[in-house]
């Protein structure tokens, strides 16, 4: 597969940096887990430049499976910092604060990873995230 340089797209991606477990107080004043996780993401995300597909493939470029639902694909000739956790930002450019963080809501998540010996593709799926305001 090559990839042209002139076909590269501007996308950014933040990697999960931890997960950390959701502890309550029980009724006793004890301290319980409750199985739920708070995910932590990098608050700066990374520029990158990549081929993007322009839309989801037809039934006989399934790379990814039958069963797995995305929305685009990107094509890399080099291993990708992407990992199956990370939010990219493709539709919507962030905005950044003065101290290079941004509260821009992502457009993607990464749904699968398929690599081979030449090249990797990743796949994104598109999500609606609405953005929190702290009252």
């Amino acid at each position: 597969m090559r990839l042209l340089e002139n076909n590269k797209r501007e996308f950014w991606y933040s990697r999960l940096v931890e997960k950390q477990p959701l502890e309550r107080e029980d009724e006793y004043g004890n301290v319980r887990k409750t199985g739920e996780w708070n995910t932590i993401y990098d608050p700066l995300p990374t520029q990158f430049f990549a081929n993007v597909s322009g839309a989801k493939g037809y039934v006989n470029d399934r790379i990814f499976g039958e069963q797995l639902d995305y929305n685009r694909v990107i094509a890399l000739d080099y291993p990708c910092p992407v990992d199956e956790t990370s939010r990219v930002w493709y539709d919507t450019k962030p905005v950044f604060n003065s101290y290079g963080v941004t509260d821009t809501p992502h457009d993607y998540v990464v749904a699968g990873i398929s690599d081979s010996l030449n090249h990797v593709l990743v796949a994104l799926k598109k999500v609606v995230v609405k953005k929190v305001v702290a009252s």
